[in-house]
């Protein structure tokens, strides 16, 4: 199924789209306005020389920046899942189209990371209560040596077990057009079920970013710096992009798959107590019949 989604990646190579114009309206701002001069936010419009507008423009642009990345990033998330929900049915649809049905999705997705973000700061926060009490002890002389070990470790596999079971939750509110309830309960249990398939392209996924990766880190060291940085950064990005494309594809077929296998377990199901009812049926006729024929004798 690796290949498959692959596959289908590339015959829907404007799943990418979306991606490029997030890109681009996140660039024009500096492109338009930012190169002109070196004194001005694009986002803000305040004179950067000025060191109270300087943290006036620092404080709004860095809130302006966050609820652009939420709102946008949400938007090309909910048009990308869409466009390849329509992929893998292997059905025909636009750009336009998808991007117009995908809108409604938009609420669903945002109460989903909200939940998502509150998790990750659950998990942060244990994380940095752990890392204090371990400091704590170390300075107090009484921190066991295996203790951070331990902690590292726990922490590691929560961080692992909540991105793989929370990864589906997106693919199935969209597939099937569910509610956030629903599609959350349906979507984690898939991430159970399939947790070793997912957790396998998500290494997969590691192992691609980590072999392209390696020529940025030993560009960082050549004096070709901020050409060939930039290049690398600018593939490294579009290929992380395709990967997550790919993900939600192999996740979506990994649904429908489990979809059908339950349908076919319901039907044998069925199956299996209809031919007991009419067994059953048929041994009390032969009762009622041998009960007919020994009162007849008598």
């Amino acid at each position: 199924m690796f290949i498959g989604s692959f596959k289908v990646f590339f015959k829907n190579l404007k799943l990418i789209v979306p991606f490029i114009i997030y890109v681009v309206l996140f660039s024009i701002p500096y492109f338009i306005i930012g190169k002109t001069t070196t004194d001005f936010d694009p986002f803000t419009g305040v004179d950067l020389n000025n060191s109270i507008s300087f943290f006036y423009g620092l404080i709004i642009g860095l809130i302006i920046f966050i609820l652009l990345s939420v709102i946008l990033g949400i938007i090309i998330q909910c048009w990308t899942v869409h466009m390849s929900v329509f992929a893998v049915k292997n059905e025909n649809y636009t750009l336009l189209d998808s991007l117009k049905k995908s809108f409604k999705y938009f609420w669903r997705i945002l109460g989903l990371s909200a939940i998502q973000f509150s998790i990750t700061a659950l998990v942060g926060f244990f994380a940095f209560a752990t890392f204090s009490l371990v400091v704590a002890g170390e300075a107090l002389g009484t921190s066991s040596y295996f203790l951070p070990i331990i902690f590292g470790v726990l922490i590691v596999a929560l961080i692992i077990f909540f991105t793989v079971t929370l990864s589906p939750i997106t693919c199935v509110i969209i597939n099937d057009d569910l509610s956030l309830d629903r599609g959350f309960s349906i979507g984690f249990k898939l991430g159970l079920n399939k947790f070793f398939k997912i957790l396998g392209f998500y290494a997969l996924i590691i192992i691609i970013i980590s072999l392209v990766y390696y020529p940025y880190l030993i560009a960082i060291d050549s004096y070709d710096y901020t050409i060939t940085t930039s290049i690398l950064d600018i593939i490294i990005q579009i290929i992380s992009y395709i990967l997550v494309i790919i993900l939600n594809i192999y996740i979506i077929k990994l649904y429908n798959n489990s979809k059908i296998d339950n349908v076919s377990k319901d039907t044998s199901s069925k199956t299996d107590t209809l031919l007991e009812t009419s067994d059953f049926s048929k041994e009390s006729e032969n009762i009622s019949t041998m009960k007919n024929n020994s009162e007849s004798e008598e």
